[in-house]
């Protein structure tokens, strides 16, 4: 049988949340508890609508390249629609939602697609160590870190997007496993 997909490419997968240093369980705790009072459309703490100014600052968390991140400064200048604010309560607990189905026993191993999972090095957005976990439980999946990189591996230096796309290329240009 074929399959849908053939390959599939994950960079910094959400297979777990970066929550610097707070406990998992007590977050989702806190994103239950201000859903449940009807804020789901409220900004988390430390999360705000778009600001150009605010989202500079946290460009160096998602790239080491700030002429790559200016491009989606002008980007969202021209088409606001495009602009990303911070995550809501309601953005949080649909995540949390879909990372427990990644994690419920048999998900990834019932995965035949075979998968590329790129990490960023300096990773703190995503959980690296959760998508390590989640890449050990699949069948047919390499993964590769790129040291140095950022969050938005895409949007970083050319040295580190090409050590991504070089993974990339060896990727799709192996042979293909049979279908189950």
């Amino acid at each position: 049988a074929r399959r849908a997909v053939a390959r599939a490419v994950l960079i910094a997968p959400m297979t777990g949340i970066y929550l610097h240093g707070l406990p998992g369980l007590m977050a989702r705790a806190l994103v239950r508890a201000a859903r449940s009072v009807g804020t789901s459309t409220r900004y988390a703490p430390f999360q705000a609508p778009y600001n150009e100014r605010a989202r500079r600052r946290a460009a160096s968390v998602l790239t080491s390249d700030p002429d790559r991140f200016e491009d989606e400064i002008v980007a969202c200048r021209a088409n606001p629609d495009l602009a990303l604010g911070g995550v809501t309560y309601g953005w949080l607990g649909a995540a949390f939602r879909s990372i427990y189905r990644l994690r419920a026993p048999g998900f990834a191993e019932a995965i035949a697609t075979p998968i590329l999972m790129v990490l960023a090095g300096e990773e703190q957005v995503v959980d690296n160590r959760a998508a390590r976990r989640f890449h050990a439980r699949l069948p047919d999946a390499r993964l590769v870190e790129i040291d140095g990189a950022r969050h938005e591996i895409l949007k970083e230096r050319d040295a580190l997007r090409q050590q991504f796309w070089a993974a990339f290329d060896a990727f799709m240009d192996a042979p293909a496993n049979p279908s189950p």
